[in-house]
């Protein structure tokens, strides 16, 4: 990439940052809090856990993938920022009409239209991104963007989650003027769309970054972003080092987000938690933890880079992922003490974060600058349909077919999360020497 750019001022860059990975946080809290209101949902609507999977999986993961694609392609050929405050803005109003759904297709069609909205900001925030700071501090600030935004809005989602539970227990709905009585879940719902639409306002004022003019030409010929062919074409031509990474980014995913959709699940039919319980202790575990984890990671990486290791970013993915599952494990499969569960669930969000928190700066180190956008889309496409749309959906079925035990659940978590994490690894494997070595083009003057 090219050295003689001029980034934006650090005030600029770091409060452009902060924004977005704010607007990101909150992204997260909205598609994260239907998690721990799985059981009263699945009360109150009458639902099975398959219908529960998929309005946490597919309704979401399977817009968000598609439209993501005609998302990244505006954000290569439109103002970015404007970009992120339509989805922003059509995401807040659908997460509020989740919150008035009164059956599985009204809530399955809203978490459809949240899964259109939240598509826009990820491939326009990591189009701007690399725009904001230069190369040697790209795995940093990525990993501070994936921290604040995963780890805070995951978090924040079980603890709201959590709390909500605690504080209305016993009370069935409450009655509002003009739309009556609504359940606790649903109050939810539409306080955390109203608290979306807030984003617009610091968005408006946050400036679009020049555009870095290189070309990854490395290996070729300068892209233009007037052809989506051209894009394809350059994916095909690199499939040695795009088809590795973006595989075993796809099944880094659907740990995460098995993990993710049931593991809260877990603690309450198995362990015995209540899910107040379950909400607070899990979001006061994962914070602190992930964070750790999600910076040593983007700190890590940069340090390798700047000793002359291009691709250190990809053995701190490696790493992260095989620890994670060992200590899921421990999490699942230890005595069934309460500081054992808690000691194992620290480790398994310390080491989960920490590929998480690399591989969007992997992904921009081995991309031209002016279709970052719509590479990031097609990318995202494909890790999402893997992961976002099968991994809540994989658990359960293990659970429901293989095993046909709900109190298998820990079971089903182990064994999706260890197949998946499995090939990860060999994926990455696979792709090494390739991706080390486009990797290292990055470090050339």
């Amino acid at each position: 990439m090219g050295n003689t750019y001029r980034y934006p001022t650090p005030m600029v860059a770091w409060s452009s940052l902060f924004v977005l990975a704010i607007t990101y946080m909150i992204s997260f809290l909205d598609r994260q809090i239907l998690v721990l209101l799985i059981e009263p949902i699945k009360a109150d609507l009458q639902l099975s856990d398959t219908e529960i999977s998929l309005l946490s999986g597919a309704a979401f993961g399977l817009v968000y993938t598609v439209s993501g694609l005609f998302m990244g392609r505006f954000a290569d050929l439109w103002v970015r920022k404007y970009v992120i405050m339509l989805g922003v803005a059509l995401w807040s109003l659908l997460t509020m009409a989740c919150g008035l759904a009164q059956s599985f297709l009204q809530l399955f069609v809203a978490r459809t239209g949240v899964g259109l909205g939240e598509a826009a900001l990820t491939p326009a925030a990591y189009s701007m991104i690399p725009d904001l700071f230069p190369p040697e501090r790209l795995n940093r600030v990525m990993s501070i963007f994936m921290v604040v935004g995963v780890v805070g809005g995951s978090g924040a989602a079980l603890l709201l989650g959590g709390l909500v539970i605690g504080v209305f227990q016993g009370i069935s709905a409450i009655n509002l003027p003009l739309l009556g009585a609504l359940k606790i879940w649903q109050l939810v719902l539409l306080a955390v769309g109203g608290l979306s639409l807030a984003m617009l306002i610091p968005l408006a004022f946050t400036p679009e970054p020049i555009r870095q003019k290189s070309s990854l030409s490395t290996h070729g010929n300068s892209l233009s972003t007037s052809s989506f062919s051209d894009v394809l074409k350059l994916l095909w031509s690199n499939r040695p080092i795009y088809g590795p990474f973006t595989i075993a980014t796809a099944f880094l995913l659907l740990t995460g987000y098995g993990v993710g959709a049931w593991l809260p699940t877990y603690f309450v039919r198995v362990v015995g938690w209540s899910a107040s319980q379950t909400g607070v202790l899990m979001g006061l575990v994962y914070i602190p933890s992930a964070i750790a984890g999600g910076l040593l990671a983007g700190w890590s990486a940069d340090a390798l880079r700047a000793r002359g290791i291009a691709h250190g970013a990809l053995w701190v993915m490696a790493l992260g992922g095989a620890a994670s599952v060992l200590a899921l494990h421990i999490t699942i499969f230890g005595p069934p003490i309460f500081w054992a569960k808690v000691s194992g669930l620290m480790l398994t969000n310390f080491f989960g974060m920490v590929p998480v928190a690399v591989y969007p700066a992997i992904l921009q180190q081995i991309t031209p600058a002016e279709v970052r956008g719509q590479v990031s889309a097609i990318f995202l496409f494909i890790i999402n349909l893997v992961g976002l749309a099968c991994g809540a959906t994989i658990v359960a079925l293990v659970t429901n077919q293989i095993l046909q035990d709900e109190q298998a659940v820990g079971t089903s978590i182990a064994i999706v999360a260890s197949v998946a994490t499995f090939i990860m690894l060999a994926a990455l494997l696979w792709g090494r020497r390739a991706l080390a070595a486009h990797m290292a083009d990055d470090l050339q003057p």
